[in-house]
């Protein structure tokens, strides 16, 4: 591969990292009824799904399999897909595999066999482990493919969060595009002048790190007067209430219901 074709390359990831957070950004924004549902409801739904998930038994995996009934029901009730969810979440798979990997090596008591394959307590938690992980990761990604940052710091709010813990939530999101854009632009800048050069020298990553550092800090600065500006004062101010409405009620309730009747199956 060419010089051309790495420097390229290493463009177009970052490239693909700010279009995935513009699509993100495309998708809580949809007219959909499951964007404009309560974000507060929505909330306590993703986290009863995840409590009820982590809080299964480790050798339950048939009950794990039933709780895959809600991301599959939810995905196409909110006309997502849930194979381009499970594309742009590959990176979490390899911390998947290692949560549960030594398993089978510490739990080896037969349970039964499969053909000449003894399956062992290991394996059965070892998957239990990893789909309990796959599962909290794809409520995760239902809950913010439907939710705009502004509405979940809202319903965090609501939740009695502290304001600044609501407040650090929001400004962090904000820094991910902001550190973006300008390593977008470092790069392109270090590329240019370094037209023969693969990559960037590993003798210039401090100062490339730090020169990132101080150009985000500026830009952040800026933000914030112009937060300051418009009446910002240190703490997280809802600028709308949000009503509940019966919709929002009936998810609630047909939501946590399903997950308590999965929850105590036996």
């Amino acid at each position: 591969m060419s010089l051309q074709d790495e420097k390229e390359k290493s463009m177009s990831k970052l490239e693909s990292a700010l279009q995935e957070l513009y699509r993100m950004d495309r998708l809580t924004h949809r007219n959909h009824w499951m964007n404009q549902l309560h974000p507060v409801v929505k909330l306590i739904v993703t986290i009863g799904y995840m409590i009820s998930v982590v809080s299964t038994p480790k050798y339950d995996l048939v009950r794990l399999i039933y709780f895959m009934s809600y991301p599959v029901v939810m995905f196409a009730l909110s006309q997502l897909s849930l194979w381009k969810a499970i594309k742009r979440m590959k990176l979490v798979f390899p911390f998947l595999l290692i949560m549960g990997i030594f398993n089978p090596f510490f739990e080896c008591q037969p349970i039964g066999q499969v053909g000449h394959i003894v399956i062992t307590l290991g394996m059965v938690s070892m998957l239990t482990l990893m789909l309990k992980g796959l599962l909290c990761i794809v409520a995760s990604y239902l809950l913010i493919a439907t939710t705009s940052i502004e509405a979940i710091g809202y319903g965090l709010y609501r939740l009695k969060v502290p304001s600044i813990i609501v407040t650090q939530f929001l400004m962090t999101y904000r820094y991910i595009n902001v550190l973006l854009k300008e390593m977008k632009c470092m790069s392109e800048s270090y590329a240019m002048r370094a037209p023969r050069q693969k990559g960037i020298h590993f003798r210039v990553w401090g100062v490339f790190c730090g020169q990132l550092l101080i150009q985000t800090i500026d830009r952040a600065e800026q933000v914030y007067e112009s937060m300051t500006l418009r009446g910002y004062q240190g703490q997280y101010d809802p600028i709308e209430e949000r009503h509940y409405l019966k919709r929002d009620v009936l998810y609630l309730v047909v939501c946590l219901s399903e997950f308590f009747i999965l929850w105590r199956m036996t």
